[in-house]
């Protein structure tokens, strides 16, 4: 079992975010979190490097990951990083982060989830055709996040609210969005596929293939 404290420092914050997508593999799922506006209120600090961490992550393998300066809570991106990277690790809750000088939580709600609406292009019509729902839950946050980046390079994505279409009361929502976002959670989206509906048994194996290679369950909700 992989175990250690890894800590990165960067001015910019969206190589924090990088990182963490880097060496989730390594990672199992949160268990707490610390987040420190300031960093003269924070006592993770590295002599060595003569450095002062403000995002402390701690997962159920006895990892911890520190993270500094660009994901404190000065105005700019501080903020918006540490809500993308908790949101890779599954956490819903915000906790009112950005209102607060200290969070501190432990055994936060996590979510690894993915509700996807998968259409063609009609032949007659030349129009999108909705098939079927694939509901999806994972273990593990890297499981979830590898299965988005296979699948982005298959289609375009759009947010079900923007076709207006009605979502399956079995779908449990959690978080609307108007547009395609990574980051956010059990969030349900189309995936629209350029090809035609006689592709569509071997795209349905495709994208199952892919859920299940990454340790993935799987529901199908034929319309």
């Amino acid at each position: 079992m992989y175990n250690k404290t890894l800590k990165f420092y960067s001015e910019d914050s969206n190589l924090s975010v990088q990182y963490i997508k880097n060496i989730l593999p390594l990672l199992g799922n949160l268990k707490e979190f610390e987040i420190f506006r300031y960093e003269k209120d924070s006592p993770y600090k590295s002599a060595e490097e003569n450095k002062i961490y403000t995002l402390i992550l701690k997962d159920d393998r006895d990892n911890e990951v520190w993270l500094g300066n660009a994901c404190s809570w000065y105005e700019g991106s501080g903020p918006l990083a540490s809500i993308k990277i908790l949101k890779i690790f599954g956490v819903y809750n915000h906790f009112d982060i950005t209102k607060k000088d200290h969070v501190k939580v432990v055994n936060p709600k996590i979510i690894h989830k993915f509700n996807i609406l998968v259409d063609t292009i009609s032949q007659e019509t030349k129009r999108n055709v909705q098939h079927f729902w694939i509901a999806t839950s994972f273990k593990y946050p890297y499981e979830l996040l590898k299965v988005k980046e296979a699948l982005s390079y298959m289609g375009l994505w759009c947010c079900v609210k923007q076709k207006k279409l009605s979502i399956p009361k079995t779908l449990k929502k959690y978080e609307q969005k108007k547009d395609w976002d990574e980051f956010f959670i059990n969030t349900e989206y189309v995936l629209n596929l350029h090809y035609e509906e006689n592709d569509l048994p071997a795209l349905k194996k495709i994208i199952i293939d892919i859920i299940v290679k990454n340790n993935g369950y799987y529901e199908i909700i034929d319309l």
